[in-house]
């Protein structure tokens, strides 16, 4: 789960266990963030500044979700 899904400088990731990489991909498919779950509390995400609005992807373990930038 993520939300605020549209976005606009961060988000939380719920549904993650501990040491699972989560990654945030731009349309084209490549990693513009990362970053490891440490806990079982929702992972707060923030988005770099430079990112255009717009559809990401974000992907832990086998499942992704859909984020819109705005």
């Amino acid at each position: 789960m993520v939300w605020p899904n549209p976005a606009r400088s961060g988000v939380r990731v719920a549904g993650a266990v501990p040491g699972q990489l989560v990654q945030v991909l731009d349309a084209q498919g490549r990693v513009v963030l990362q970053q490891t779950v440490q806990n079982d509390a929702p992972l707060e995400l923030t988005l770099p500044a430079e990112l255009a609005r717009g559809l990401y992807l974000v992907r832990c373990g086998g499942q992704s979700s859909r984020l819109m930038l705005e």
